[in-house]
């Protein structure tokens, strides 16, 4: 009888013995995510859509999307994707929400994995985008060349100490530099859809911030509009203003065009936009209530005597108003019922760049 308690105590003894090797274990070591960015990217012609979904491994990050010009002068954040957006379910955004023809892309990520896979890290991801639209099918590319992938410690928005998800409704566009930056330019050969006319294709796009709608903590029956306003060839050419991310039209792609310069009319062309965001939301930034400025010039669609059409592009320059006469000038319209100066107005000296 004495044997049951001594096989009872070797028992125990070896599974002790075990747990203490188990417990041993080193843990495995967090994955790292995609080095070549954590987005797969397409572009459907077809539909004018941009489709995109989180690669595999970068399963479960949160991340946001911006946008930045080639000399890192002004940036933007895009459309979201949620990790959610995969393969057989991916995002689909407008190719006219693009930013700009040519520039960076930036992922800002954290891992939020209920087994924190990714050793609950913060990562950081900048890599050139490219697009091809003289010709169609338009394409689109990214990432184009190297792309830088740090592992880093904290993100642009957060103090010491604090982890605020990318995804966080606080500091969305908190990374901004102003309301837009350069348009988004193509040339089509044949008429695809309502507004996808043959002839130049260009598209201002404006971003806007958390609105009254989206987050219960702001105040209720008060959105935070973002405005553009349009001269074209010098003259008053009307006005967008919105609480959702959108944009203008720069050549109008209608068959009755509304606006002055028609996506095909065999001219070259001048035109500055005005954007404007009154920061009326429940988290400021410091580029609204500021007034930016986009010139452009030499640009138009031209019909060939084989019937194609050749575009040019053009010239665009965006900067920000600071001259207070001009910007008190600007507020006598913009703060009055009528919201903008009088139609086919000419354009204020004041708003055309020097040297233009």
């Amino acid at each position: 009888m004495r044997l049951i308690p001594l096989l009872l105590t070797a028992l125990l003894l070896a599974a002790c013995n075990q747990q203490v090797k188990t417990s041993s274990k080193p843990a495995p070591p967090p994955l790292d995510p995609p080095a070549d960015g954590p987005i797969t990217w397409t572009y459907d012609h077809d539909s004018g859509r941009l489709v995109l979904w989180m690669k595999e491994a970068a399963a479960g990050l949160e991340l946001n999307i911006y946008i930045e010009d080639l000399e890192g002068q002004h940036r933007t954040q895009w459309y979201g994707i949620a990790p959610y957006d995969v393969q057989s379910n991916p995002a689909r955004w407008p190719i006219k929400s693009l930013y700009g023809n040519e520039g960076y892309i930036i992922h800002y990520a954290l891992d939020t994995t209920w087994d924190k896979r990714y050793g609950g890290r913060k990562f950081y991801w900048k890599y050139r985008y490219k697009t091809s639209t003289q010709q169609e099918p338009w394409q689109f590319e990214a990432p184009v060349g190297p792309v830088t992938f740090q592992v880093i410690d904290r993100f642009p928005w957060e103090e010491p100490g604090q982890t605020i998800s990318p995804r966080d409704v606080s500091i969305r566009d908190s990374l901004d530099t102003g309301p837009i930056i350069k348009p988004f330019l193509g040339c089509l050969q044949e008429n695809l859809d309502e507004y996808r006319s043959r002839g130049l294709y260009a598209f201002s796009a404006h971003t806007t911030a958390i609105q009254w709608f989206d987050e219960p903590v702001s105040k209720p029956g008060y959105p935070s509009f973002t405005y553009q306003w349009i001269w074209s060839d010098g003259i008053y050419d009307g006005f967008i203003g919105t609480t959702v991310p959108d944009g203008t039209y720069l050549a109008d792609p209608r068959p009755q065009p509304l606006q002055k310069i028609a996506a095909l009319d065999n001219r070259l062309h001048r035109q500055i936009v005005v954007a404007y965001a009154e920061g009326t939301g429940p988290f400021p930034h410091a580029w609204e209530k500021r007034y930016w400025r986009l010139a452009g010039r030499g640009f138009g669609a031209f019909e060939q005597p084989d019937g194609s059409v050749k575009c040019e592009f053009g010239e665009w320059r965006l900067d920000e108003v600071t001259d207070p006469d001009l910007i008190a000038w600007m507020d006598s319209w913009r703060t009055t019922k009528r919201s903008q100066p009088p139609y086919d107005s000419p354009v204020d000296p004041r708003l055309i760049p020097q040297g233009w």
